[in-house]
C-alpha cells in the first residue's frame, strides 16, 4: 500500500495525541490510585507498530519524535530510547517477512518477544552508562510485568492504530 506525506502526517498526529493522552493517564492517574511502580511502556508498543507497518526511510525520525514526547513524561532518556527504537526497527525489518499478525495471540507473542529485546537493550545501555553491570539482570526483570501487560493489550491497540493510520488488518506494510 502506498501512502502520501499527508497520510503519514495525519496518522502520526493521531498517534502522538494518543501517546500524550496515555502518558498523562499513566503519569497522573496511576499514582493517584496507588500504582507507583507499574508504568506500561506504550511508547514501545507504538514504535513496534510503526516498525512493523511502515516501510519509510524517515522511520528513525518518527521514532525520535515519539521517544522525545515520551521523555517529557518519563525520567528515561529519550536518546537511549530513540537509539534502541531504531535498532529494534532494524531487527524487525530483517524479520518482517517471517512475522504474522493473523491472530491476537500471534500479535501478543511477537510484541512480547520484541519488547523483551527492547528491555534487554535498555538494560545493557543503562548498565554501560552507569558503569555497573551488576544491575543488568535486575533492570531487565524490572520491566517484565510491563512487557506482559503491554503484550496482552497489543491486539486491541494495534486495531486502534490501524484505524489511526487507515489500514486494514491484512495490510502487511505501508510504503511512501
Amino acid at each position: 500500500m502506498n501512502y502520501t506525506y499527508k497520510n503519514i502526517s495525519l496518522g502520526m498526529l493521531k498517534t502522538v495525541a494518543f501517546l500524550v493522552f496515555v502518558e498523562i493517564i499513566i503519569s497522573t492517574l496511576f499514582p493517584l490510585v496507588g500504582i507507583h511502580q507499574f508504568k506500561p511502556t506504550i511508547n514501545v508498543l507504538i514504535v513496534l507498530y510503526l516498525a512493523f507497518k511502515l516501510n519509510v526511510s524517515f522511520l528513525p525520525y518518527l521514532i525520535l519524535i515519539l521517544q522525545y514526547i515520551h521523555g517529557v513524561f518519563s525520567i528515561e532518556g529519550w536518546a537511549i530510547g530513540s537509539l534502541i527504537g531504531v535498532l529494534v526497527a532494524l531487527l524487525i525489518r530483517y524479520a518482517r517477512d517471517m512475522i504474522s499478525f493473523t491472530s491476537g495471540v500471534s500479535t501478543m507473542v511477537v510484541v512480547f518477544i520484541f519488547h523483551l529485546i527492547w528491555n534487554l537493550m535498555f538494560s545493557v545501555f543503562v548498565s554501560i552508562k552507569m558503569g555497573d553491570f551488576g544491575m543488568l539482570i535486575g533492570l531487565f526483570f524490572d520491566y517484565f510485568p510491563e512487557a506482559i501487560f503491554v503484550s496482552l493489550l497489543s491486539p486491541v491497540f494495534y486495531q486502534l492504530f490501524d484505524k489511526f493510520w487507515r489500514l486494514d488488518k491484512n495490510t502487511k506494510e505501508v510504503n511512501l
